[in-house]
């Protein structure tokens, strides 16, 4: 197919690529640039896959964080601001479980006023009910509130957000 001169004629060119005149045909130049469209749709594609994952990554740590409501789990599960898997989202869990955690202790705390028995020995039965209602009807209103503000602010986030 080569020509005495050890090159390929424009006929032999022709007849290869079935009949295109690859000078004045556009086509290989259509296909160069369809190629180079094609080749940075993929990396787009690759970088949005990295995105997605990182993403998913963040929503497993939101998961993670919520579930961690005891002083000892929260300590040993947080990951700091520098980790590429913390997320704003990830922070304001983080914030909600410490505030359950709090008020937890809270709850613990009046429960162990409310019945600690150095409190209530002297006290018959009714005596003793009626201190522990005065005194819950003293601290709850304070606790539910708190309770109630933790709620409110958890979901004004997360709609926040959307």
């Amino acid at each position: 197919m080569k020509d005495g001169q050890g090159e390929l004629s424009l006929e032999q060119v022709k007849e290869i690529t079935d009949g295109w005149d690859v000078l004045s045909d556009p086509r290989p130049l259509v296909a160069n640039r369809l190629w180079a469209e094609i080749n940075e749709l993929r990396l787009k594609l690759a970088v949005a896959l990295g995105d997605c994952e990182r993403e998913r990554m963040r929503l497993a740590g939101c998961g993670v964080a919520a579930l961690c409501d005891t002083p000892e789990s929260s300590v040993k599960q947080r990951i700091g601001s520098d980790n590429p898997y913390w997320s704003a989202s990830y922070g304001d869990v983080c914030r909600r479980t410490d505030e359950c955690i709090r008020l937890r202790a809270e709850v613990e705390r009046l429960k162990g006023i409310i019945l600690a028995p150095e409190r209530c020995a002297h006290m018959d039965r009714a005596e003793m009910a009626e201190k522990k209602l005065a005194i819950l009807e003293k601290s709850t209103p304070s606790l539910l509130r708190r309770i109630g503000n933790a709620i409110r602010d958890a979901v004004s986030l997360d709609f926040g957000k959307i």
